[in-house]
């Protein structure tokens, strides 16, 4: 047993030894494994860097071969504009040569010649110039002047309007009173109904012309608005046509005050002397300068397809004309205003004879009296033609009122 119990001791020993010597060596193998992270970190590290300045490299040489490139092209074109400019000189050169040849075998009297047709060239486009500015500020002068007559005539329409609508607000008044006299008054009930009515129409009479004036004036706005719209599309139209020189009008208007005072001091405009008309034309005809010469105007001459024609109108038949139509106009407005100051509100005389009343009575509340009717059209009133024996032009169709409403 002794024996068994050493060799189980020795064993137990060796077993322990082991275990230390794996534990070291353990130990030692982890030691290895970290260090080993450590430099596999380390290496992960430097390859991002390296990477990353590879990558630097890579557009900075990418950059020169760019710039390279556009040098050579920029250098390129240089030489070929260098080129077509030396063959150009060289061509100006040959022509110069070949003109003082063909200059030196030209007379004086050709020189004078074509003197003589560029100074006439000049006369007519500054004939055509002079006549165009005087047809420009005439139109103008006739633009301003029938503003101004649209704008005398709409404030006199709204003048009639509104006088117009006081007096019939006048009338429906005299009218409601009359009624409500007539109302009082003893009369049969056919007649009461009547009254009744004809204030009912005269209230409907005003409501239309009331609507008929709003109607009227939403359709000027309405006309208005078409008339804008149009002209905001034709302007939106030119303006795309003409873009180039919308741009440059926006160029010009964003330059200071200051600036563009400065360019028009720096550079004012050279005026032309005109041989025949020295004086510059005005917008009046009183104003229009007289020339020492007969003065040839585009019209009067022949025809050339390079100078426009122009057709001028008699001023003075247009202002005649003009001035008979308001005469005529003021004529009308006058015999209206004193055929409406005198014309006055007839008094309504009804007679009933006894057969009248009799078939009132048969007929009872389906009676069909006579009214002055609106029409279809918008604010016109039918004519009232009252007899003594309740013959009327027109009549309503039968009305049905209890005996409550004809006591209202």
């Amino acid at each position: 047993m002794t024996e068994e119990e050493d060799a189980l001791r020795n064993e137990l020993e060796a077993l322990k030894d082991q275990i230390s010597n794996l534990k070291a060596a353990i130990l030692a193998l982890q030691k290895e494994t970290d260090h080993k992270d450590l430099s596999i970190v380390n290496l992960a590290r430097e390859k991002e860097k390296i990477t990353l300045e590879l990558l630097k490299t890579k557009r900075s040489h990418a950059n020169l071969a760019q710039q390279l490139e556009d040098e050579r092209t920029f250098y390129f074109k240089e030489k070929e504009t260098y080129c077509q400019e030396m063959n150009e000189c060289k061509r100006l050169k040959k022509l110069m040569s070949s003109s003082t040849i063909s200059s030196e075998s030209k007379t004086a009297e050709d020189y004078k010649r074509e003197i003589l047709k560029i100074k006439q060239s000049l006369d007519d486009t500054l004939e055509a110039n002079y006549n165009l500015s005087i047809k420009f500020l005439r139109m103008k002068n006739t633009k301003t002047c029938v503003k101004t007559e649209l704008k005398a005539m709409q404030l006199k329409h709204d003048k009639l309007q509104n006088d117009y609508k006081a007096r019939i607000e006048g009338l429906t008044a005299e009218l409601n009173t009359i009624v409500d006299e007539k109302l009082n008054s003893t009369i049969s009930p056919s007649s009461k109904k009547y009254m009744q009515l004809l204030k009912q129409n005269s209230c409907l009479v005003y409501e239309n012309l009331c609507l008929q004036l709003e109607v009227d004036n939403l359709n000027l706005k309405l006309d208005h608005m078409k008339l804008e719209k149009t002209r905001s599309e034709t302007n939106s139209r030119l303006s795309y046509i003409h873009h180039d020189k919308v741009d440059e009008h926006k160029h010009s208007c964003n330059i200071p005050k200051d600036r563009k005072k400065g360019i028009m001091n720096e550079e004012p405009p050279v005026k032309l002397e005109k041989q025949n008309h020295e004086p510059q034309p005005s917008c009046s005809h009183h104003n229009v300068p007289k020339t020492e010469g007969p003065l040839i105007k585009i019209f009067e001459r022949k025809q050339k397809p390079e100078l426009p024609a122009i057709k001028i109108i008699d001023e003075k038949n247009v202002k005649k004309k003009k001035r008979v139509k308001r005469k005529q106009e003021e004529k009308a407005s006058n015999m209206d205003s004193l055929a409406y100051s005198t014309c006055e509100i007839p008094d309504v005389k009804i007679n009933i004879d006894d057969n009248s009343r009799n078939k009132i009575k048969s007929n009872g509340d389906s009676t069909k009296l006579a009214l002055f009717q609106v029409s279809g059209l918008p604010s016109v009133v039918s004519s009232v033609s009252l007899e003594p024996k309740m013959s009327r032009s027109r009549s309503l169709p039968e009305l049905k009122t209890s005996l409550s409403r004809q006591k209202l």
